[in-house]
């Protein structure tokens, strides 16, 4: 009638302290099969919080690790992963709705990627308001030759526009789809690599921007080393790793399958 739980562990459980149930990513084990991945809910009331994170960026989330020593999970709050793409066709077929028969692979990092994106576009705000203070001061020679300034500023903005019209395209790509089978393997590559390089312009136009705040950005009390730190930490979710999303899409590319294993050789 379902599985139980027993010492059971994991990370990154963001919203912990807000939330009443917990949606856990696990392999369950019926007798001497192969563990297969399942998504199961538990009630919190079930789950020892660990205020372990304490973290460079992104304090915020409260992203704690949680451990559930014992928890009977009945099988009205089980979904394998292997059963997903046949749930999602269906409901796409009782809806009309393509994208619910869309793999969630494909689509669950857009709600992720509008993080790193608003703190870099955050981190460009903060340090043009600051700059314009300085220089309102100054005279036309002296504005003149901060043209390296100027010059900086409107790469980091060119980098964040860039990366928020692709981060676009491909969530209105994905809208307007009217087939699941739409979303090609070669389109979901597609999309992780964006995701990715979306990510990680965001956190070299921040970087860029902290590089020219100077001093007065290293202290607490500036806005700009907390969103410096908050999107080099965002960008360093699992999903926008720039190695694995490029070589997955290069494979794609050239038509050959996807790899065994990820960046973490797993």
């Amino acid at each position: 009638g379902g599985v139980r739980i027993t010492e059971g562990e994991g990370r990154f459980c963001s919203g912990i302290d807000h939330s009443k149930w917990v949606v856990v990513g696990i392999p369950v084990q019926t007798g001497g099969a192969a563990p297969e991945p399942h998504f199961l809910i538990v009630p919190k009331s079930e789950i020892e919080v660990v205020d372990d994170w304490f973290t460079a960026g992104i304090r915020g989330t409260g992203s704690r690790t949680i451990r559930i020593k014992d928890s009977f999970v009945p099988k009205s709050r089980m979904l394998a992963f292997k059963d997903m793409p046949a749930v999602g066709a269906a409901e796409a077929n009782r809806t009309g709705s393509a994208i619910l028969g869309v793999s969630w692979t494909s689509v669950l990092p857009f709600s992720l990627i509008g993080a790193p994106m608003g703190m870099a576009r955050g981190a460009l705000a903060n340090f043009i308001e600051g700059a314009s203070q300085r220089m309102s001061s100054f005279t036309d020679v002296q504005a003149a030759e901060q043209s390296a300034t100027f010059a900086r500023v409107a790469e980091a903005s060119a980098d964040l526009d860039a990366a928020f019209a692709l981060v676009m395209s491909n969530a209105q790509f994905t809208d307007r789809i009217s087939d699941p089978d739409q979303m090609t393997s070669l389109m979901s590559a597609k999309i992780s690599r964006d995701w990715a390089w979306a990510a990680q312009k965001s956190r070299y136009a921040a970087t860029r921007l902290f590089e020219a705040a100077g001093g007065t950005g290293i202290y607490d009390s500036s806005e700009m080393q907390r969103l410096w730190r908050d999107v080099n930490s965002a960008a360093q979710h699992f999903a926008f790793t720039w190695d694995g999303a490029m070589t997955i899409h290069g494979r794609a590319l050239m038509g050959m399958q996807p790899g065994k294993f990820g960046v973490k050789g797993r």
